[in-house]
């Protein structure tokens, strides 16, 4: 019988990244409001997915950027994305791979990630994941295989530990290469939530959030 293994995964990025409907999609239940008003998750989500002996809890984090000093709610959101890459053993970097137009402002935002990340959890920074979601809105008759490979080339010399990177999409629940590595580098340890849950988050805080997309 194989040793049961735990981790915990912040999913991190822009704001309207697709982080949102990327963690429903990895737990199967929707817990995270999902809709294209940037700054919509303020809180941190906790969803927990099972894989045979593996269990993974998902942080459907806020998106990260610079909040103004003026605004008491962007620093209260950035604060609780900063907590939850501390929380986390592994940390995935979501990017909209759709909105992609220049390579290099896209590796240098995921530099800025990475440093983040080295600077709040630097045990995390080892273990990091480069997702590139929304590869459905990508037609395919438009898509230059040497612009793929560029930014492919580019994102894995922005750290100077191993980065995998997986395309991925929340909307069409095309995740089991994100799912396999997340299994395979999970840390060895004991699961701690039951089988049969699927979040942290309470029914009556769950009608909430629902009643907030709906608005939304």
């Amino acid at each position: 019988m194989e040793p049961t293994k735990y981790s915990t995964v912040a999913l991190i990025g822009k704001p309207n990244a697709g982080k949102s409907t990327l963690i429903n999609c990895l737990i199967g239940e929707e817990i995270a409001i999902a809709t294209h008003k940037p700054q919509t998750t303020r809180t941190s989500t906790k969803g927990i997915s099972n894989h045979d002996n593996v269990q993974l809890c998902f942080i459907d984090t806020p998106g990260l950027f610079k909040p103004n000093p003026k605004r008491n709610l962007e620093k209260f959101i950035v604060a609780n994305a900063r907590k939850s890459i501390k929380q986390a053993h592994i940390v995935v970097i979501v990017l909209d791979y759709s909105s992609i137009q220049n390579i290099n402002l896209t590796i240098d935002e995921c530099k800025t990630f990475v440093k983040q990340i080295t600077s709040i959890n630097p045990k995390a920074s080892k273990n990091i994941i480069i997702a590139l979601n929304k590869v459905d809105l990508i037609e395919t008759k438009s898509f230059d295989d040497s612009f793929d490979k560029e930014i492919i080339n580019g994102l894995l010399k922005i750290s100077k530990n191993n980065i995998d990177i997986v395309r991925i999409s929340g909307k069409q629940n095309t995740v089991e290469p994100l799912l396999r590595i997340l299994q395979k580098i999970s840390l060895t340890g004991e699961w701690k939530f039951s089988d049969n849950e699927y979040s942290d988050i309470t029914e009556r805080k769950l009608s909430e959030e629902i009643t907030r997309e709906q608005l939304y």
